[in-house]
């Protein structure tokens, strides 16, 4: 029997090879983003180990471990590299891509355009050009970073001033929140389809125009500049659902600059929260932890305890991802606390999905990170039983989870059942992100010696191909 150095327990205990993140080959190998090399020398490190185990160690499915100890497809999924590095304790060698040099996103510096008149500017220029998801995945997390922190602690400017134009009515502004809330309502039950884009994109232009031609006393305008906010923020949140992560960078310092100019922070503290999706989900967890955690910060004594629980969520999925148990356990608990205080009249419309259902959910998708896969178990089954029958998506997310967390128990065949549950309740919505949880699943699930283990890997080929 082989027994860790590190932990001293039997091997597969899902730690890393002593000595290995400090071999130079693999730390050459790490920075050319190799990770035939690297998964090679952890071979050589870790003789002992099955696919399986190598799996649950780098975060990536066991078929792709297998593909690549027999050097038959190299990986070029930027953000599987990164996160898989991060596992190893290699996080801080990773480069792009093919090691090339990259520059960084395209978006406000973190310390300008935080005045009415620049946000204006800056919701007109939303229309520019794409920026490449690599180009995005090797610099722009940490600039968002620096975008929140810049948020926390901009001055508050003196009141909004009055402008020229022609009038607009307040009620306008009810109608254009009414309008945000039904695409936010669609995007839960559907996911980020491309229909909904095109509903989202003229009416931010519209707003963007009212801003910057209608006249309105303040009292108008910072409800308008609210609305800008919670829909460019929206949109982006369904640009990562979609896949589109560049343009979700280019929204977010928007929709985080005219919460501000709003004079609304818990505005800022929900696009916040979307960008800390970003980032955990490009393999950023501890700038994901600290976004959140700022958030708490410029939000302390007017955030309700729903809001604390969303940030503590967000929290404590950041420090997951970066293996940082104590912290995610420690968020956890925040959440669970604040969630017992229970809703109250400060909570904003937007958080409506606060519920027990999503804090169980969020819990044992951080204890599948944490690799307490009992614990995960318990609490997904939890979110499946708390979910309201619109809450597909989620769902959905939670059957992939959970059958994840099967996989590593060795309950395969309850994993193959919850596999296939989650399919059924993906093939209705159109979201990327999903389809792709979807999809890794199955390739875990085909790599076992099992009969039928093919067939949610096909199924989950198929949904895929038809977003």
């Amino acid at each position: 029997m082989v027994v860790c150095g590190n932990c001293h327990r039997t091997g597969g205990c899902g730690c890393v090879p002593a000595g290995f993140a400090d071999d130079a080959r693999v730390r050459a190998a790490a920075q050319r983003g190799d990770m035939v090399e690297v998964v090679t020398a952890l071979r050589s490190f870790a003789p002992e180990l099955s696919q399986v185990a190598l799996a649950r160690l780098t975060g990536l499915s066991a078929t792709t471990i297998h593909r690549l100890e027999s050097r038959r497809r190299p990986l070029r999924d930027p953000v599987k590299i990164r996160q898989a590095l991060e596992r190893l304790g290699l996080a801080a060698t990773a480069r792009a891509e093919g090691g090339a040099a990259v520059e960084n996103v395209a978006m406000p510096a973190p310390n300008q355009g935080w005045e009415a008149d620049q946000v204006v500017d800056a919701l007109a220029r939303l229309g520019g050009e794409r920026i490449s998801r690599r180009r995005l995945l090797a610099a722009a997390t940490s600039g968002l970073a620096a975008q929140v922190v810049q948020w926390a602690v901009a001055d508050p400017f003196a009141a909004l001033q009055a402008s020229q134009g022609r009038p607009i009515a307040p009620h306008l502004v009810d109608a254009l929140v009414q309008g945000v809330d039904a695409l936010r309502l669609a995007d839960a039950r559907g996911g980020a389809s491309a229909h909904l884009h095109a509903l989202a994109r003229p009416q931010l232009a519209f707003v963007q125009q009212l801003l910057s031609q209608g006249h309105m006393d303040t009292a108008v305008r910072g409800p308008l500049l609210a609305v800008a906010s919670d829909l460019a923020g929206l949109m982006g949140w369904m640009m990562v659902d979609a896949g589109d992560h560049a343009g979700a960078a280019r929204l977010f310092p928007v929709a985080l600059r005219a919460a501000h100019t709003a004079h609304d922070p818990v505005m800022g503290a929900g696009v916040v929260s979307y960008m800390t999706v970003l980032s955990y989900s490009t393999g950023h967890g501890s700038e994901a932890a600290l976004m959140a955690r700022t958030a708490q910060m410029r939000t302390a004594g007017q955030a309700s305890a729903h809001v604390e629980t969303m940030l503590s969520i967000r929290q404590a999925r950041g420090y997951a991802v970066a293996r940082q148990r104590m912290g995610a356990m420690r968020a956890l608990e925040g959440a669970f606390t604040a969630f017992e205080r229970g809703p109250g009249e400060r909570d904003p419309a937007w958080l409506y999905w606060m519920s027990g259902g999503e804090l169980h959910a969020q819990a044992g998708s951080c204890l599948l990170e944490l690799g307490d896969y009992e614990a995960a178990l318990g609490h997904l089954d939890e979110a499946q039983e708390a979910f309201g029958g619109d809450c597909v998506r989620d769902r959905a997310c939670a059957q992939v989870r959970a059958a994840t967390a099967l996989v590593r128990l060795g309950q395969v065949e309850a994993a193959l059942e919850r596999g296939h549950r989650a399919v059924d309740l993906a093939a209705p919505v159109r979201s990327r992100r999903l389809a792709e949880q979807v999809a890794d699943l199955g390739e875990e699930l085909a790599a076992l010696p099992v009969a039928g283990a093919g067939e949610v890997a096909e199924r989950a080929r198929v949904l895929s191909s038809a977003l």
